[in-house]
């Protein structure tokens, strides 16, 4: 994965959205199973959540969906 193309995508950073706000690591077994309800394209491993690497998962999910930082932020907020 390229995360310099990632950082090029939109006009946020990666780091501008504090990915622990989202408080992630409690309720990411029903994030991710609606996250795949609406993107099937994704495998367990696209979505596995590792502590300390929210980055790169918020990443992964930039790269499958196309969307912008801002759009998945918001949407993963929606959602939980």
């Amino acid at each position: 994965m390229d995360f310099d193309k990632l950082k090029d995508k939109g006009k946020e950073s990666l780091e501008k959205f504090n990915l622990n706000d989202l408080q992630l690591k409690g309720k990411w077994e029903q994030i991710k199973g609606k996250i795949k309800q609406s993107y099937a394209q994704f495998t367990d491993d696209d979505l596995k959540y590792v502590e300390g690497k929210e980055q790169e998962l918020f990443g992964r999910i930039i790269e499958k969906t196309g969307k912008t930082k801002k759009e998945v932020y918001d949407w993963i907020k929606q959602i939980k």
